[in-house]
């Protein structure tokens, strides 16, 4: 169909504005406190596998990432369903 007009607010315009930021903040990482316990976010797909390491600081408690990791799968690992996949995630990422 025929293209629709775009409507320029300023509230479009504020939410381009955070989204600019969003997109070129990268995350800074956090140094690892071996005091503090670890969590392991992992994510798979049919091309490869990915996780963060991450500790919850300061107050209020937020995750914030340590590491980060991601493996592209080979052609026997591709073969594996998604929760064997997410396990090998987990296992590639705390080697």
């Amino acid at each position: 169909g025929k293209p629709k007009h775009l409507i320029w607010n300023p509230a479009a315009h504020e939410a381009f504005q955070r989204l600019k930021t969003i997109f070129s903040t990268a995350p800074l990482l956090h140094h690892p406190d071996p005091e503090l316990p670890f969590t392991v976010e992992v994510n798979a797909s049919t091309t490869g596998v990915e996780a963060v390491l991450s500790q919850a600081v300061y107050e209020p408690p937020l995750l914030h990432p340590c590491a980060f990791f991601s493996h592209k799968l080979s052609p026997a690992e591709n073969n594996y369903d998604v929760e064997n996949r997410e396990l090998l995630a987990i296992k590639l990422a705390l080697e």
